[in-house]
Formats: C-alpha cells, sequence, structure tokens
C-alpha cells in the first residue's frame, strides 16, 4: 500500500517549478501547455492543481509529477 504521508509538501514540491510567495494558493503559468497568462492553480496545502487552460488536474504532487514526467505510478512514486 502506497502511504501519501511521504509525498513531499506541495509547497516545497512546487517551489522547484515555480516561484511561490504565498503558503496557501498559488495561481501560475501552466507548463502543461502554451500559456501565456498564469492559469494554474496550486493548493500549496493539498497539492491539487488545476488548469483553466488545458483542464490538468490532479489531487497532489504525486498526480502533478506523473503528468508533468509521463511516469507510471509506481515509477513515480519512487
Amino acid at each position: 500500500m502506497f502511504d501519501r504521508t511521504l509525498l513531499p509538501r506541495p509547497v516545497v514540491y512546487y517551489g522547484q517549478f515555480f516561484t511561490i510567495k504565498t503558503r496557501k494558493k498559488a495561481l501560475v503559468q501552466c507548463c502543461f501547455h502554451a500559456d501565456r497568462t498564469a492559469s494554474l492553480s496550486l493548493d500549496l496545502s493539498t497539492g491539487r492543481f488545476y488548469c483553466f487552460g488545458c483542464e490538468a488536474k490532479g489531487g497532489n504532487v504525486l498526480d502533478f509529477h506523473i503528468l508533468k514526467t509521463g511516469l507510471a505510478f509506481a515509477d513515480a512514486a519512487k
């Protein structure tokens, strides 16, 4: 069974890819499509994300990592 408590804190994980100036929610340029404006909403406490442009979405940083890298769940979880 996968232990979600081992996932990195969302603010730390997303901070690798985006300039984060808050600890609650952020709106940044989406990395999943050619984005000219900030359309990717990040919840920095839960890890949830949603893009208002391309509709990329997920419930935690692992979902984001899978979508960003194209890895399978087991490989992304490692």
